[in-house]
């Protein structure tokens, strides 16, 4: 599983799945193909882009890269 979708099921509450919305693809500047593909492991995100879902998602960068 990759480190952005860990992220993201780490987020996930019990019956509140996380789905994407406009205001994180405005966000981190990513558009919502893109971003699917790097959910789907389809594609790796650049570091500009880790970076803007670390920020979005408030958390380390490090924690997308390690």
């Amino acid at each position: 599983m990759n480190k952005v979708l860990e992220l993201i099921k780490s987020m996930e509450r019990p019956n509140f799945p996380f789905v994407p919305n406009q205001i994180l693809y405005d966000a981190t500047g990513i558009k919502r193909k893109r971003f699917a593909k790097i959910i789907r492991g389809e594609i790796s995100p650049t570091i500009t882009e880790l970076k803007a879902i670390a920020d979005y998602f408030n958390v380390k960068l490090n924690s997308l890269i390690s």
